[in-house]
C-alpha cells in the first residue's frame, strides 16, 4: 500500500513472526511512521501510543474531512472524545488517498506542542497584556484606516480558500494595498502558474503517478513534503516501475531509485537540456526537436552538474526508452523562480513521451493546503517592505520562518492574528487569537485543482475566533463590506475560471 516494505515475516510455521527490516528495533528500521500498519491491523497489536486507551470506537465521534498537511489534498476520519482529537485516520473512501496518510497527517496534529492562544493580546508599555476583543479590533482598525496607504498584508496557505479571498478582497482591494501575499511567497507556485497561462492545462494529475513506469523527481523531497504522493509511485517499484532522483540534497527516496544524481545547486537548467540533447542524438526521441549544439549542450551538462557522461546518457535513456514516464517536480525547481526551467521541463516531457495529446505526465507538487488557491489569487509575490508601516499577518495555525519573521518585525505595527505563540507574536503589537484548522469549516484546493471541504471537528476555545470571522469584523470597522460568498466574489470567481482553464475538477 505505501510501498517502504520495512514489515515482513521471519521464520516459518508456528514459529513465524512479523519483524521490521531484518529483525531490528521498529525505531532503528527503515519504518516512515506513516501509521498505515496501525490502522489496518486485524488484532490490535499494533497500537500508537497518543491515542491508546483513550476509549473505545463507540464512545468515539468521527467526522469526515481533509487533511491541511499539505497540497496532496488526503481525506481523513478525526476521531473525537470530549471535545479533544483522540486520533486521526485515512478514508478508505478519499479520492485522491484511498486511505492512506502520512506522519505529518495522521501524528502532528495529534501531538501538536505549541502553546496556545487564547485571548487577544496588546503591547502596553513594551509588553503584550491580555486585552478584550473590543480593545484589540478598535485599535488595529485605527492603525489599518490611519496608514491605509502603506499597510502589507501577508496570509498562511493553510487558510480556507473563503479566508483567502476575503483577505485578498480587504486588503487589496478596500484598503487598495500593493502587498498582499502568502507566506509561501509563491515559491511553489508562482512560476509554474505563469508558465501556464501559455500552457493551459500542460500539467498533470496525481493519478498519472500510479500507472507510471518511470518518475524522475527532480528538486523534489517528496518523502518530507508530500509523502502520499510518493506511495502512490514507491508501491509499484518491486512490480518494475524505475525511479530517477535528482537533488542536490539526499533523499530517503535515493536509496530506492535505479539512477539518484547529486547535482551541482542550479545547474538544473543545463542538466535537463543536456537530457534532450542525449536524447536527440541518440535519436529516441518520441517527438521531433531540432538541437543542432547537441553535443556542446551534453558537455555543459557534464561540466556544471558534475554528473557524468555515463550517467548523463543512462538517465536519458531510461527516461526515453520508458512506456508512461513521469515528470515530477518541486520547489528546488520552482524557487528558482525561472520560467525558462519549466519550459524546458516541458519540452523534455514532451520528447519522451510523457506530455502528448492523452498523457499529462508532468507534475508540480506545490506546496501547503492552499497554496494553489493563494497564487490563482496572485498572492505569489516575495515579502518585503517598501516604506508599508503596517504589516497583518495572518497566520493562523502555520509555522512562520525565521527570515520571514525578521522581515515582517521591521514593520512599526505588526499585527498577528495567530493560534500559537510563535517569535512572529513575540514582535507583534496586536496579537489576534484564532481557529486551527480543525475548529473551522471552509474548502481547499489540492494540486489537482480539487476543491475540497474542510468540517469542524471540534470547537475552539471561549474567546478565540474564526479567522473569516476576524477579517469581517476589520471591514465592519472600517465601514467596509465584503462578500459573503466566496466564490460570487471577484478574486473567488477567478479561481473558479482558472481551474476550469486548466481542466482541473471542483469537488464541492
Amino acid at each position: 500500500m505505501v510501498g517502504n516494505f520495512t514489515l515482513s515475516v521471519a521464520e516459518r510455521g508456528a514459529a513465524s513472526i512479523i519483524v521490521a527490516d531484518t529483525d531490528v528495533p521498529l525505531g532503528e528500521s527503515t519504518c516512515i511512521k506513516c501509521g498505515t500498519c496501525v490502522q489496518v491491523c486485524p488484532t490490535g497489536a499494533l497500537i500508537d501510543r497518543v491515542s491508546a486507551y483513550q476509549g473505545h470506537d463507540e464512545s468515539l465521534e468521527e467526522i469526515k474531512s481533509v487533511c491541511a498537511g499539505c497540497s496532496v489534498g488526503c481525506s481523513i476520519k478525526i476521531m473525537v472524545r470530549n471535545n479533544r482529537i483522540v486520533r486521526i485516520e485515512g478514508d478508505w473512501e478519499g479520492a485522491v488517498n484511498h486511505g492512506l496518510l502520512c506522519e505529518h497527517g495522521r501524528y502532528d496534529p495529534v501531538t501538536e506542542s505549541r502553546k496556545r492562544i487564547t485571548a487577544p493580546q496588546m503591547r502596553k508599555n513594551g509588553k503584550l497584556e491580555i486585552v478584550s476583543w473590543d480593545e484589540a479590533m478598535s485599535a488595529v482598525a485605527s492603525q489599518l484606516m490611519e496608514n491605509k496607504n502603506e499597510i502589507a498584508a501577508i496570509a498562511s496557505t493553510r487558510l480556507s480558500v473563503e479566508t483567502l479571498t476575503a483577505f485578498k478582497e480587504l486588503f487589496a482591494e478596500k484598503f487598495q494595498s500593493k502587498h498582499v501575499t502568502s507566506v509561501e511567497e509563491g515559491v511553489p507556485t508562482e512560476v509554474v502558474t505563469r508558465f501556464a497561462q501559455t500552457h493551459e492545462g500542460f500539467e498533470g494529475k496525481l493519478d498519472v503517478l500510479r500507472n507510471a513506469d518511470t518518475v524522475m523527481c527532480i528538486g523534489a523531497n517528496i518523502h518530507h513534503s508530500h509523502m502520499v504522493a510518493g506511495f502512490m509511485f514507491k508501491r509499484n517499484l518491486s512490480k518494475g516501475t524505475r525511479l530517477i532522483t535528482i537533488d542536490p540534497e539526499s533523499s530517503e527516496l535515493d536509496y530506492m531509485a535505479n539512477i539518484s544524481l547529486k547535482t551541482q545547486p542550479g545547474s538544473d537548467l543545463a542538466l535537463i537540456r543536456g537530457l534532450q540533447a542525449v536524447i536527440v542524438q541518440e535519436g529516441l526521441g518520441r517527438t521531433p526537436l531540432s538541437l543542432p549544439d547537441a553535443g556542446q549542450l551534453i558537455e555543459k551538462a557534464v561540466s556544471a552538474t558534475g554528473v557524468s557522461l555515463e550517467e548523463l546518457k543512462q538517465t536519458a535513456e531510461l527516461l526515453a526508452r520508458s512506456i508512461s514516464p513521469v515528470i515530477l517536480f518541486g520547489k528546488g525547481i520552482t524557487a528558482q523562480r525561472d520560467e525558462s526551467l519549466i519550459e524546458e521541463l516541458h519540452r523534455l516531457a514532451v520528447l519522451v513521451g510523457a506530455v502528448d495529446s492523452e498523457r499529462h505526465g508532468l507534475l508540480s507538487i506545490k506546496g501547503e493546503s492552499n497554496s494553489l488557491a493563494a497564487t490563482l489569487l496572485g498572492m505569489d509575490t516575495t515579502f518585503e517592505l517598501n516604506g508599508q508601516k503596517v504589516v497583518y499577518a495572518a497566520v493562523g495555525d502555520d509555522y512562520v520562518s525565521r527570515s520571514l519573521t525578521e522581515r515582517a518585525s521591521k514593520a512599526s505595527y505588526l499585527v498577528v492574528q495567530a493560534s500559537y505563540e510563535s517569535k512572529l507574536t513575540e514582535q507583534a503589537h496586536v496579537i489576534l487569537p484564532v481557529t486551527i484548522w480543525a475548529e473551522q469549516e471552509g474548502h481547499h484546493i489540492n494540486l489537482d485543482g480539487r476543491i475540497q471541504t474542510t468540517h469542524k471537528a471540534i470547537t475552539a476555545p471561549e474567546h478565540v475566533r474564526e479567522n473569516i470571522t476576524v477579517l469581517n469584523e476589520i471591514a465592519l470597522r472600517t465601514n467596509m463590506t465584503l462578500k459573503s460568498d466566496w466564490q460570487k466574489s471577484h478574486s473567488g470567481a477567478q479561481i473558479k475560471r482558472d481551474i476550469e482553464l486548466k481542466g482541473k475538477e471542483s469537488i464541492l
